[in-house]
């Protein structure tokens, strides 16, 4: 973000300021971003990805059976409604069987709540893991379209060409305060109809 924050302003000569920084590892992260004065949060999407890590590592030494019961609890504990649902809900956990057999899950939940207000209510969470599914899914139907004669080496340089210059697309558009569109939804029908561009 750093790297990127300065290339920017030199290229433009105009100040760039996130005001949101979504965090995937939010400690290290925000270690590492401590000069980066906006808002941070951590992704919900990430930390359920970390906790089904956490739950499988087998120096954890969760039940292989009890591992989805106890992922999907934590997962409805991340995207609670409100702050009494969070409540209610961490306090099953720690009521679970699973959870009171391991003393590594219950030193993980404890940890997970104490940071609760890195997580917590965040608006713009379900919004960007809405658009990155898009994203992803038009990627791939634009591989699954077009690439399918390329050898692996090429399809791997077209779709990393038609990234970098959506994102440059991105970047300019921020720069010149204009309206930007996916590079890549020029070539997917599906993709110009859920945006909006087509019928």
């Amino acid at each position: 973000v750093l790297m990127a924050k300065m290339s920017i302003e030199l290229e433009t000569g105009r100040d760039f300021t996130p005001k949101l920084l979504m965090l995937s590892h939010f400690e290290e992260q925000n270690r590492s971003l401590s000069s980066v004065e906006c808002k941070k949060i951590a992704s919900k999407c990430s930390l359920c990805i970390d906790a089904w890590r956490w739950l499988n590592e087998d120096e954890n030494k969760v039940e292989k059976k009890k591992r989805h019961g106890v992922m999907l609890t934590i997962k409805s504990l991340l995207y609670a409604a409100s702050s009494e649902d969070a409540e209610k809900i961490y306090v099953e956990l720690q009521e679970n069987e699973t959870v009171k057999s391991s003393p590594q899950l219950h030193k993980y939940l404890e940890n997970l709540w104490e940071r609760k207000e890195q997580w917590m209510f965040h608006e713009y969470d379900n919004m960007s893991n809405t658009l990155v599914e898009m994203s992803i899914r038009f990627l791939k139907e634009f591989v699954q379209r077009t690439c399918k004669s390329f050898p692996a080496p090429l399809m791997v340089d077209v779709v990393s060409n038609i990234l970098e210059n959506h994102y440059k697309r991105i970047i300019m558009s921020y720069v010149k305060n204009s309206k930007s569109v996916a590079t890549y939804t020029k070539f997917l029908n599906k993709a110009k109809i859920v945006l909006g561009f087509g019928s």
